[in-house]
């Protein structure tokens, strides 16, 4: 008897436009890197393209969609200009 376990993939790449759950502006973050199947790092609030220091459980973060992803692409633009 064979048992193939389930690995959890962690759904978000770089680049990826995100929120905090709790956050109720839902303010946009780019998701700058990748560092296990439950753990990211965001860019800065100020600066999208600048890692923070710390990662951040994916737990705590949902992707943008729809007319919501629309408004965070035009938010993180605007930063990074």
């Amino acid at each position: 008897m064979s048992f193939k376990a389930k690995i959890k993939r962690n759904p978000f790449k770089k680049g990826d436009l995100v929120y905090y759950k709790d956050e109720p502006k839902k303010e946009a973050f780019m998701v700058a890197g990748v560092y296990s199947k439950d753990s990211i790092s965001l860019g800065l609030r100020k600066y999208p393209d600048t890692e923070q220091d710390w990662t951040t459980d994916i737990k705590d973060i949902a992707k943008f969609k729809g007319k919501e992803l629309t408004r965070a692409k035009k938010e993180i633009k605007e930063k990074l200009k």
